[in-house]
């Protein structure tokens, strides 16, 4: 009887415990899941409206996302018939631990989407999100995945085709991670061709605890193995292309970089004579003081819900700009070149602004000047000038050579070259102080 009475206690106890992180978990999610609506609607206020409906319970929830977006050019919501996206989604809730499917309600738009579907048997979008509770931190930590299918169309002589794309995500905490695999695209038309291949993303980073709508810090690479476009008059072929950005929060500074790059680019066409291939890359780093960035953010955020129409006013963003520039602020440019066949031009700057007003900018330039830090060069060689000869008999590299006189360019064994310093006031062109 007592080892009967003691397996009913374990039994019960064991139940209890189960429901209870059920009840636990269900409760943590279904509001994290509320949270996150408000956050997604706020965000997007001016841009798009986010909603939901549905039942929260203990084993299960259901809900309707509705995402509609703002301001689409009429003709477009005519041909797609609405501009708002129906997601269902469900949830399944364990012990410390939910999971939730989500896909295309039932609407036109699904209907469509499978008219156009390389299989009409899958769903265009499936996603899987993956929750567990942390009793520890009293989190909800969330991994998932999601697949788009595969789109294939062709009528009257064109074509279009996109292989399926999937993607994962992660978010524990502050910190998320981001990754999508692209399918590739192929586009047939009468006046041309267009075809893209092995794009990604990737992005890692922090929210800031604050606004998790912000970040503190974050790395996002987008790349693509080759891009080609081909009409009657060119043809273009980008290879290994990539846009990068980033942001580091150090104190109460941010530095937010930004970049792009191509390992070639071949352009051929009816007014060239033969095929030209370069490689061009930028990168630059703005440095900012993080409560003047997030405050102008939410200043254009709250624009966006309530008078979008400002954005466009320079008086309005001239204002909104004094936040940031009253705490001094710093642009690098580390590399800005393009390179043919061995050779580049390239451009540097390194720029250090202590605080100013909008103010000095527009009214009292030279008060201005002596708070700039400058220093700026740019190259060009003989070779670059060489190789543009030979690829366009008419270019004149001799028309630099006005630039010269005019005292903006210096000329060596080497090329060209310019330099340009700003320091306590005084503005220097290659070595010559200029009047102010």
């Amino acid at each position: 009887m007592n080892k009967v009475l003691v397996a009913g206690l374990v039994v019960a106890v064991g139940a209890a415990g189960y429901v209870g992180g059920v009840a636990v978990t269900a409760g943590k999610v279904n509001e994290a899941f509320a949270a996150q609506m408000d956050r997604l609607n706020l965000a997007y206020a001016g841009q798009a409206e986010v909603g939901y409906k549905g039942t929260a319970g203990m084993f299960s929830s259901d809900y309707q996302v509705s995402v509609k977006i703002l301001g689409l050019p009429e003709d477009l919501v005519a041909d797609v018939g609405s501009s708002e996206l129906f997601l269902d989604v469900n949830f399944k809730h364990g012990f410390l631990n939910s999971t939730s499917t989500s896909k295309l309600a039932d609407t036109q738009l699904r209907t469509d989407l499978k008219e156009i579907q390389a299989n009409s048997a899958e769903e265009f979008l499936t996603a899987e999100t993956r929750y567990s509770y942390d009793m520890g931190t009293e989190q909800v930590l969330v991994d998932g995945d999601f697949q788009l299918a595969a789109l294939a169309y062709a009528e009257a002589g064109e074509s279009f085709s996109l292989a399926a794309s999937a993607g994962t995500y992660r978010l524990a905490g502050e910190t998320f991670d981001i990754s999508m695999d692209v399918g590739a695209l192929k586009l047939d038309t009468s006046e041309g061709n267009m075809a893209v291949s092995g794009v990604s993303l990737t992005e890692s980073g922090t929210l800031y605890a604050a606004d998790p709508m912000m970040t503190t810090a974050f790395d996002l690479l987008i790349s693509a193995d080759t891009f080609s476009f081909q009409d009657a008059e060119q043809s273009v072929e980008i290879k290994g292309f990539n846009v990068t950005a980033d942001q580091k929060t150090e104190g109460d500074r941010t530095l937010i970089g930004v970049g792009y790059g191509a390992s070639e680019v071949q352009v051929q066409g009816q007014d060239i004579a033969e095929q030209v291939s370069f490689t061009p890359n930028m990168h630059m780093v703005f440095d900012v003081d993080f409560d003047a960035f997030y405050s102008l953010a939410k200043q254009v955020g709250d624009l966006q819900r309530t008078d979008p129409a400002q954005l466009e006013d320079p008086f309005v963003m001239m204002g909104m700009l004094g936040g940031l520039t009253g705490k001094g602020l710093g642009l690098e440019i580390d590399d800005l070149s393009i390179g043919l066949q061995g050779s580049k031009v390239s451009a540097t700057a390194d720029l250090d602004m202590q605080p100013f007003t909008m103010e000095e900018a527009m009214m009292q330039q030279q008060a201005l000047l002596q708070k700039v830090d400058l220093d700026a060069q740019l190259v060009i060689p003989s070779e670059l000038l060489d190789a543009i000869s030979a690829l366009d008999p008419e270019f004149d590299p001799s028309m630099l050579d006005f630039a010269v006189i005019q005292g903006m360019l210096v000329q060596d064994e080497q090329g060209y070259r310019g330099e340009l310093t700003v320091k306590d006031g005084q503005v220097i062109l290659n070595g010559t102080p200029l009047p102010l």
